[in-house]
């Protein structure tokens, strides 16, 4: 479920024009909607695209405030009391596969996935299931993993990301904190 102005809503639900509720920037439009199914197979023989696994609650009281399933780069808000991680000033972005500890945050089995990603103007963090989480930030090497149709539907929206790099025209809503 995410937080838009009309209350939290599925995610499947959402489409372009949408207003996200977001922690620093009020009500942002959802500019581009991309999806990415990993079937078994696929998860075969690339089992670090399978989903991580974050219980009710793993983040904090009703953070988030169901089970949710999402890929193992999506990042949330933490700050430094919610994790074994260095975290530099109040609050980071962590990916969710750093937050693995085999009993509230773990791998899920399954057969497949879907991944839904949303894209505002700029990198922003939302609110997803009661949890803060981040908006889609498409840096250099997320843009080199898109397929063509992906990348070309982002370029079309932002031409600047080509020419100026995403990783200018997409700064971190948030300092990004990788394992050490």
């Amino acid at each position: 479920m995410i937080g838009t102005e009309r209350g939290e809503v599925p995610v499947e639900t959402l489409r372009r024009g949408d207003r996200l509720v977001t922690r620093d920037n009020g009500l942002q439009r959802v500019h581009w909607i991309g999806r990415r199914d990993v079937d078994y197979s696929e998860l075969l023989v690339e089992p670090s695209l399978a989903p991580i696994l974050l219980r009710a609650g793993a983040l904090g009281e009703g953070r988030p405030y169901r089970d949710i399933l999402v890929s193992p780069s999506h990042r949330f808000l933490i700050a430094p009391e919610q994790s074994f991680l260095t975290i530099e000033g109040d609050e980071a972005l962590v990916a969710a596969r750093h937050l693995i500890d085999g009993r509230t945050v773990r791998r899920a089995k399954t057969l497949g996935v879907s991944y839904l990603h949303l894209l505002c103007a700029s990198h922003e963090v939302i609110l997803a299931d009661g949890a803060w989480t981040e908006s889609f930030h498409p840096d250099d090497r997320i843009m080199r993993g898109l397929g063509n149709s992906q990348r070309r539907e982002i370029l079309e929206l932002f031409p600047e990301v080509e020419t100026m790099g995403a990783a200018v025209r997409f700064k971190p809503a948030r300092d990004i904190v990788e394992r050490q």
